[in-house]
């Protein structure tokens, strides 16, 4: 099975003194034998952003 994105999103409810948070969504998880269409993840993130 070649590789394909899984489905999902990502979506930042705070953007402030360089960090971002928010929270994500991902189905369809997993890679060639490991693939679960069934299966799904979430959870929050709090993340620094880096600018050069």
């Amino acid at each position: 099975m070649p590789l394909q994105p899984s489905e999902g999103s990502v979506n930042v409810t705070r953007l402030s003194n360089g960090r971002a948070e928010g929270s994500f969504t991902i189905n369809n998880v997993g890679v060639g034998t490991q693939f679960r269409p069934e299966a799904s993840a979430h959870g929050r993130f709090s993340a620094k952003l880096f600018t050069p």
